[in-house]
């Protein structure tokens, strides 16, 4: 039988993680704000890592709801939540995992047009008589229009935040291709792309990203799918959002507790 590591005083859910990263190091994490744009695919698996690996603070904006198509590849997408916001299914789950995780929910479908008077205040640290939040230490990026993506790198320069990015988890198979890197260092993605395109023109210096190089897969003959906006959508596995979204909680919880390599990867200067 699989004992877990523990005495009477401490907190059994994070004692293999103390193991790993030390007290300190998970004394830092429980005390970590990150703020987290996009709860879909990438986003919901990397908000879930995250709360299993002790972040104490998350805010997570999305202005979606759970619909059955999400199903195949999201967290937050179980029959009993269909029709509930995205927000509220993810603080549900925190919940569910870790008690006492404090998770701040934003209805929100951020725009360029309204992205920074949402976003700046939790960057900065927000309170209200409900709930206060310390400033954010980490953004990560896992939203799915380019205009916004671009505007939220455009942002971080420009205020001095920490950023990561998800580039594109569709129509791939294979997780062996999975990468981080530089924007400017990425290779046959086609988000990836549209996104250097728009980078250089702006002046942004650098953006870490998860992407994958491998090539995209023909799509198969369209279904109808509750969510049809106008848009093709994309076909997509259940295993690769879900990878490209442990890779971008990965690489921030190791920043969170080694400061030596966030100043490295995550420069502000």
């Amino acid at each position: 039988m699989d004992n877990p590591v523990s005495t009477p005083n401490e907190d059994s859910r994070f004692a293999r993680l103390e193991l790993l990263y030390g007290k300190e190091g998970v004394a830092r994490l429980r005390s970590a704000h990150v703020l987290l744009i996009g709860v879909g695919g990438v986003g919901s698996h990397c908000f879930e890592t995250m709360v299993r690996s002790g972040v104490g603070y998350i805010t997570v904006i999305d202005g979606d709801e759970v619909v059955a198509s999400n199903i195949n590849r999201q967290a937050v997408a179980l029959h009993a939540n269909i029709g509930k916001r995205k927000v509220l299914a993810a603080k549900d789950l925190a919940k569910s995992i870790c008690d006492d995780v404090t998770v701040f929910p934003v209805y929100e479908f951020l725009t360029p047009d309204n992205m920074e008077k949402i976003v700046l205040p939790i960057i900065e640290g927000y309170c209200e008589e409900s709930i206060a939040l310390p400033p954010v230490d980490f953004v990560i990026d896992a939203i799915d229009t380019v205009s916004s993506k671009i505007c939220l790198a455009k942002m971080a320069q420009d205020h001095g935040f920490r950023l990561i990015s998800s580039m594109g988890a569709a129509k791939r198979f294979s997780p062996e291709h999975i990468k981080y890197a530089d924007i400017y260092k990425t290779t046959n993605c086609p988000l990836c792309k549209a996104i250097r395109t728009k980078a250089r023109a702006l002046g942004i210096k650098r953006l870490r990203v998860v992407y994958s190089d491998e090539q995209t897969v023909a799509q198969q003959e369209p279904q109808p799918i509750e969510t049809f906006t106008g848009k093709q959508p994309l076909g997509s596995s259940s295993y690769m959002p879900a990878i490209f979204g442990q890779y971008l909680a990965a690489d921030i919880i190791k920043a969170i507790v080694d400061s030596a390599y966030a100043d490295k990867v995550y420069p502000l200067k």
